[in-house]
Parts: C-alpha cells; sequence; structure tokens
C-alpha cells in the first residue's frame, strides 16, 4: 500500500500555501522584535536595580521633591528602590487559583459528556442557556413563540 492517492494541486492552493507560510514564519520573528522591545526598554531599570529587581520586595519611589541623582549610570529619585517579587508572586498565585477551578470542571465535564449523559446533558444545554438569556425556540408556534 502506498498511502493515499494525491491529487495535483490547484494554483489557488499553491498561493494558500505561500501566504499561510509567509504568515507563519512571521510568528517567530514577531516574537523575536518583542523580546527585543522588551530588553531595550526594561534595560535602564534592570542595571539601576541589578538582578535584585527579580528577588526583592521594594517598590519606593524615593524623594519626589528631591533632585535626581546618578545611581549606576541612570538618573533616578533620592532613595528610589524597585522590585517586583511580589508580582512575580502574585501572578503564580493567581494563575495556580485559576488552574485549581478550572481543571478539576473541565475534567469533569468530558467525562461527564463522554459517558453519554445525553438526557442531562440537555437538560444543562437549555439551563445553561436559560442562564445566559437565550431560550429555546422548540416550542414555535405561527400564533407566538412559546419558551420551554
Amino acid at each position: 500500500d502506498s498511502g493515499p492517492e494525491l491529487r495535483p494541486m490547484r494554483p489557488g492552493d499553491a498561493l494558500f500555501r505561500v501566504i499561510v507560510t509567509a504568515f507563519a514564519a512571521l510568528i517567530p520573528l514577531i516574537l523575536l522584535a518583542l523580546l527585543a522591545f522588551l530588553v531595550h526598554d526594561s534595560w535602564p531599570a534592570l542595571r539601576f536595580n541589578g538582578f535584585e529587581f527579580f528577588t526583592r520586595n521594594a517598590w519606593n519611589l524615593g524623594n519626589q521633591y528631591g533632585n535626581p541623582v546618578t545611581v549606576r549610570g541612570e538618573q533616578v529619585m533620592p532613595g528610589a528602590s524597585f522590585a517586583i517579587l511580589f508580582l512575580i508572586v502574585g501572578t503564580l498565585a493567581s494563575s495556580l487559583i485559576a488552574l485549581l477551578l478550572a481543571v478539576p470542571l473541565g475534567v469533569g465535564a468530558a467525562v461527564f459528556r463522554g459517558r453519554g449523559g445525553a438526557t442531562a446533558h440537555t437538560h444543562l444545554r437549555v439551563a445553561a442557556g436559560r442562564a445566559a438569556g437565550l431560550g429555546t425556540q422548540r416550542g414555535f408556534r405561527p400564533g407566538g413563540v412559546t419558551w420551554c
């Protein structure tokens, strides 16, 4: 068996393939450009704070009424200190909470649907539609609509 029989490509197929390939090649380039932009624009903050920017809890704007001072080649307000550990921990914690809620619900729904809960599925679908403000037109009559 040599596999499925392939038909020759039509001109439209070749054009589609070129367009899709071009857009697919753009994705890594866009990601690299985004990374370069982030590194370039964050470099002054990283140079001022050092690696401690990721390992400390600090967000001090410094003396806003003082004259800027130069620290490690960057002009900042006296006493300024910044770090984002609390932001990183908060983001990871909220993501973990979301996963703890979503994964059991998603797996449960998939198992329930796969096990053939057809009758219950119909009832749940109607209930979800009503909760979303939607009705069904199952009871449609020429003289008016009866929502089931």
